[in-house]
């Protein structure tokens, strides 16, 4: 379901893990982040001294990833991605393997006037490579592939 109403912010969920080595289960990654938000009140935030009471911030459930074809997944997620852009100013994405990192960078990087966009990262590792396990397109390689694409 795409979120057709104007917010400040959005959140997606992004449940996939086709692409990712050693262990599976990072397509439960969205549900545990909703699940444990649900005891925390986001009223105001004592971190940043902000009230977020009258902030439109939504949640627009989760975008498809086809398991069975890496860029059908990719696609399938940028353009949900896209569609969120056309009515937030702020769209969050909760993943999911690193794999479709890729694909929400470039959405952000197009709603940017194809300008690359920051991004601060915390990883094991950097998720730049080349190449894993001889493929171009994995959670190893997914920001080295966005910024040969200009993302960021």
């Amino acid at each position: 379901m795409y979120l057709l109403i104007s917010a400040d912010c959005v959140f997606f969920g992004s449940p996939y893990d086709a692409a990712t080595t050693f262990r599976m289960g990072a397509r439960f990654g969205p549900s545990a982040v909703r699940r444990v938000s649900q005891t925390i009140a986001f009223n105001y935030s004592p971190y940043f001294e902000k009230d977020y009471s009258k902030m439109k911030i939504y949640d627009a459930g989760d975008a498809l990833g086809n398991p069975f074809n890496i860029l059908t997944a990719m696609n399938q997620t940028y353009l949900y991605t896209k569609k969120l852009w056309n009515t937030s100013k702020k769209v969050v994405a909760i993943g999911g393997d690193h794999t479709l990192s890729w694909s929400f960078l470039a959405a952000a990087r197009d709603q940017n006037g194809g300008k690359p966009v920051p991004i601060i990262h915390f990883d094991a590792h950097l998720d730049t490579g080349d190449e894993y396990l001889g493929s171009k397109l994995s959670h190893g390689t997914a920001l080295g592939r966005a910024g040969a694409g200009g993302c960021i």
